[in-house]
């Protein structure tokens, strides 16, 4: 009956968006625009020069000297080989999904167990400095103090996510590693077998490719809550959700912005820091939805691991455990916060 319902409730939602789309062919469109101008305006610029830069790194051999140099951080702490160091070190610079794209790279070619892939996806997705510092502490609550704090509030939850994954999940990551590991891919890049200018060639391709299938997953989301709002569906939900907020939150459009936050990160946040709140409880609902991400965000995850293999079940369990553990640092940490 369950397996009935996981496979039947999917496509009614699909189909009821269907539904909505040939009605609202307006909103569709102006949704797919501002997914579209997001792509291309913002994350385009900003991710595609990583994607490819670390294609190179690890088509020209440099994982391995990674590998060496952070090999003495990643296994007393997460007891992950120095390998997975770069993909912490590219996901916490360079923000989502880069950490699952590195993650599911490293799997393929064999350097990372399947449980150490799912380890690693759990705990190096996260909002990128650049984000935190800029579009969310200058320009949505104009404070740009506050973006180091945010930023150490949403990190350390993430790395302290990770430390206890590794200590109280089911045996050693490294346990059984000729079981999980996964066979090298065929297509896994060799130092000799190119030549510099193949190796830019190939990791351009690659890098742009990932981007494109991003865009995606943008314009697609951006369409359904262009769609959701003009419909006036978050509206209602929203107001079923009223009452079980707190007094002090009920009637001020923050339910619409949390549920917002909830399908998509970005203007729930924005939502948030629009609102007439106490900036104490503003920056708890700030770093709530930072932590889960969004449905827009975890499905991109979820889509580049999608036919690797790797576990998603720790991930998942970060989006609920994250949020929690920001908002406890932030509670321990605001006396030494300048709060207006």
């Amino acid at each position: 009956m369950l397996t009935q319902m996981t496979d039947v409730i999917p496509g009614a939602l699909a189909f009821a968006c269907f539904v909505l789309m040939i009605f609202f062919p307006q909103g569709v469109l102006e949704g797919a625009r501002n997914g579209l101008g997001l792509w291309a305006n913002i994350l385009t610029p900003s991710l595609l020069p990583f994607f490819i830069i670390s294609e190179i790194l690890i088509r020209a051999g440099w994982l391995d000297r990674f590998g060496r140099w952070l090999s003495p951080l990643m296994r007393p702490l997460f007891r992950l080989p120095g390998d997975a160091g770069f993909v912490l070190l590219m996901g916490y610079t360079t923000g989502f999904p880069m950490g699952a794209v590195l993650t599911r790279r490293l799997y393929e070619e064999g350097r990372l167990t399947r449980k150490e892939a799912a380890i690693l996806v759990a705990f190096t997705n996260n909002a990128s400095p650049l984000f935190i510092l800029a579009a969310l502490a200058s320009g949505m609550l104009r404070e740009p103090a506050l973006g180091g704090w945010i930023a150490l509030c949403h990190y350390g939850a993430n790395l302290l996510y990770g430390v206890c994954l590794t200590r109280f999940s089911r045996g050693a990551p490294g346990a059984s590693a000729d079981t999980y590991r996964s066979a090298p891919s065929s297509a896994a890049p060799s130092r000799n077998r190119f030549s510099a200018g193949l190796v830019i060639t190939e990791s351009i391709r690659a890098g742009v490719q990932n981007t494109i299938q991003l865009g995606g997953y943008i314009v697609f989301f951006a369409s359904v809550i262009q769609l959701l709002n003009q419909t006036h569906i978050f509206a209602a939900l929203a107001a079923c959700l009223n009452p079980v907020l707190p007094a002090s939150l009920a009637g001020r459009g923050i339910s619409q912005g949390i549920l917002s936050g909830l399908l998509e990160m970005t203007s729930g946040l924005s939502g948030i820091t629009a609102a007439s709140l106490p900036r104490h409880t503003q920056m708890k609902l700030v770093l709530g939805l930072l932590g889960f991400s969004g449905v827009s965000i975890q499905a991109q995850v979820s889509g580049m691991l999608s036919d690797s293999g790797i576990p998603l079940t720790p991930y998942f369990l970060g989006r609920l455990f994250q949020p929690l553990l920001s908002i406890a640092l932030f509670q321990i940490l605001s006396p030494l916060i300048p709060l207006s």
